[in-house]
């Protein structure tokens, strides 16, 4: 929204001051951070075709930064600490909802299972409970069983491609 643009340009607008800037001799619209967001930021964003997701292009732009500065293996190792210390954290965090769930649980069932008895009647087979018309899947006239279907002899794939010359 507008409200927010502008509290952004309020809250930075010390640093817009590019006059005073200028006077001091820093280099303004010189090119250089123009030509390294041409060069890192837009050959990769703005490529034929590609599509960022807003949460995605930081983190791009990070490690785009990383191998365009010649920084990878710095960075790369600060990288894989801070995703084995969230995988720590996460592992720590699952064990504890884990533990509160088995606490939470009490240790003997509040109704004890029924115990049966051994019988001399045998077991019943388990019932299927799928009416007797779906469990078989319809045959369909012509398919030949279960061996797979062939093209015929005069079917165009068996005919060559090129006919032959008779020689004369």
């Amino acid at each position: 929204t507008i409200t927010k643009k502008l509290a952004y340009l309020r809250a930075r607008q010390a640093m817009l001051a590019y006059a005073t800037f200028q006077a001091q001799g820093y280099p303004i619209g010189s090119g250089s951070v123009e030509s390294a967001n041409k060069l890192v930021v837009q050959s990769r964003m703005k490529g034929a075709g590609m599509r960022w997701e807003p949460a995605h292009v930081n983190a791009i732009l990070a490690l785009r930064n990383l191998a365009c500065n010649d920084r990878w293996d710095q960075g790369w190792q600060a990288i894989r600490k801070q995703w084995q210390h969230e995988a720590q954290v996460q592992r720590t965090q699952r064990a504890a909802r884990s533990s509160l769930q088995s606490a939470g649980e009490p240790s003997s069932p509040a109704v004890p299972p029924i115990q049966t008895q051994a019988s001399d009647q045998p077991e019943m087979p388990p019932v299927n409970m799928v009416p007797a018309t779906q469990q078989t899947p319809p045959v369909v006239e012509g398919t030949g069983g279960s061996q797979p279907t062939r093209p015929a002899t005069t079917h165009p794939w068996r005919r060559p491609f090129l006919r032959q010359r008779v020689a004369s």
